[in-house]
């Protein structure tokens, strides 16, 4: 209603007939009024913020939707991108896993070769037979580095298979025979031929190449070098025990040391601080475990830890 003043009011009613006259039609009626008007100005203030509200969702929400696909275009071209780099990485894992690695290690065996006659060599015959096999060494470890690094990201996919423990040492052995030396003693294993272990292929093969080529490189001078692998179980694990007599590790102090990316507990000779964090990433992500005993100047013990398997398999 409008009130003499000109303003709206707003009520609220409730009436009722209280006189008609004979032909029925309304004489009189009583009531009362509630005057609801703060209360309707109210909803009508939120209907009309409702109102903009919704208008600016929308708007809002048309803006969202370009930006979104603009977002997907971009995550389109950077997933294309990312799985361009991802395919080159692959591609060169598998050039240092195979066509690298076998040259490489034929020339490091060469200049272990060169190295053992130098004697017979003119002074700089021999200087340059030395620098040879450092330049060889170094790109060894190098691409065996690159290699682990590379394993590591995949290694959630590679495929767990029934591996014969002492038959993959045997393999990785054979390839480090002449690495060794010839004043090296022959390396002990002591591993029964029954013993099963549930792991990738080439983790494994990684891993045991890994503590060869540190034994080799940090054997002690003074004396011939001796490498021992043993084995034996316990509960649900085997537990293979690597032991060599150089230079030695603090299984105390150099735990960290040994096991951090690009850390290392010793200053010499050179060394890229990635094999033996790869092996523990590999060993930790199957279930297994790599720990560290020894002393300085005494030897280094690796001991690790697999998880067992019951069957065997025909194939070893």
């Amino acid at each position: 209603m409008i009130t003499k003043a000109g303003r709206e009011r707003w009520l609220r009613s409730v009436d009722a007939v209280f006189d008609r006259a004979v032909d029925g039609s309304l004489l009189r009626h009583i009531g009362c009024a509630t005057d609801v008007t703060v209360e309707k100005e109210g909803e009508l203030r939120l209907a009309q913020m409702n109102a903009e509200l919704e208008a600016k969702v929308s708007e809002r929400t048309h803006d969202l939707a370009l930006l979104n696909e603009a977002l997907e275009s971009r995550i389109t071209e950077r997933t294309f991108e990312l799985q361009d780099a991802v395919d080159e990485l692959e591609q060169l894992t598998y050039i240092a896993t195979h066509d690298l690695k076998v040259p490489v290690n034929n020339l490091c065996r060469l200049g272990i070769m060169l190295n053992e006659s130098r004697h017979l060599l003119a002074p700089d015959q021999a200087e340059q037979v030395g620098w040879i096999n450092d330049c060889a060494t170094q790109l060894g470890a190098k691409i065996q580095g690159l290699v682990l690094v590379a394993q590591i990201r995949q290694s959630s996919a590679l495929p767990t298979e029934q591996l014969n423990l002492r038959a993959a040492i045997e393999r990785v052995v054979e390839e480090f025979i002449l690495t060794m030396g010839k004043n090296a003693h022959p390396v002990v294993i002591d591993v029964a031929t029954d013993v099963i272990v549930e792991f990738a292929r080439f983790e494994l093969d990684s891993i045991l190449a890994s503590l060869m080529d540190n034994a080799i490189k940090y054997a002690e001078p003074s004396r011939p070098l001796q490498i021992m692998l043993q084995a034996e179980t316990e509960g649900d694990q085997v537990v293979l025990r690597v032991a060599d007599n150089g230079t030695g590790l603090d299984g105390t102090r150099d735990q960290e040391k040994v096991f951090g990316l690009f850390q290392r507990a010793h200053k010499a000779p050179a060394g890229s601080g990635i094999a033996l964090y790869c092996a523990r990433r590999m060993l930790l992500r199957r279930g297994g475990e790599i720990t560290l005993d020894g002393s300085r100047g005494v030897g280094a013990v690796f001991n690790l830890r697999f998880p067992k398997c019951e069957v065997v398999s025909d194939d070893g």
